[in-house]
């Protein structure tokens, strides 16, 4: 189910820059009733997810300390999901407790049609399943899907698509019994892959 929905103008490109009211960021579904971790204990992985998607114990001992962002860039730091990123500073932050241990944190800038999403929740698979791929993609879709590497994390990079949202661009992984899905509207793929370069366990 839905949780709630964010607000953001997401620039239309073209010859012109069209500035335009829409809602963007959504959050994934979880089912609290529910173990995060039960559905991929026995079941089949995902379509396209078979190889690309690594995982490790969860993290222990100190946390790393916080780094110095570039010119014009924050770090956000989670020392819950021990994860730090570089963000552009006009965007805002903001994060939501879904319940069963699973977080939305939510960086956008409204007035530029810029921003991201990353939604984390407990998962102790080395893959993701179809039955978590369609609870958290409820459309299916997984179009060009690509492997790369998060930090340590091997990730699964696709196109998705959401009726609110329209067509994104994900990036998932899984890294120390958390699962990682990163999406951003599709026209913000470039702008979402220099954030992503910055991504660091820690």
């Amino acid at each position: 189910m839905r949780r709630f929905v964010v607000p953001l103008l997401v620039c239309t490109l073209g010859f012109a820059l069209i500035a335009s009211a829409w809602y963007i960021f959504f959050a994934k579904t979880t089912d609290t009733a529910d173990d995060p971790a039960a559905d991929i204990e026995n079941s089949a992985a995902a379509p396209g997810f078979a190889r690309a998607i690594d995982t490790q114990a969860a993290a222990t001992g100190p946390l790393l300390p916080p780094r110095t962002p570039p010119l014009g860039f924050k770090e956000y730091r989670s020392e819950t999901h021990r994860f730090s990123v570089f963000y552009p500073e006009t965007l805002t932050v903001e994060s939501f407790d879904e319940g069963a241990g699973a977080s939305t944190i939510v960086l956008q800038d409204p007035e530029a049609g810029q921003g991201f999403q990353v939604f984390v929740v407990p998962y102790s698979g080395v893959q993701v399943s179809t039955e978590r791929f369609r609870r958290d993609a409820p459309s299916g879709i997984m179009q060009d899907p690509h492997d790369l590497e998060i930090d340590s994390a091997l990730a699964t990079m696709f196109f998705g698509k959401d009726p609110l949202l329209g067509e994104t661009r994900e990036v998932w992984f899984i890294h120390g019994g958390y699962l990682f899905e990163v999406s951003a509207p599709k026209v913000l793929d470039e702008w979402l892959g220099t954030i992503m370069s910055s991504w660091r366990f820690i």
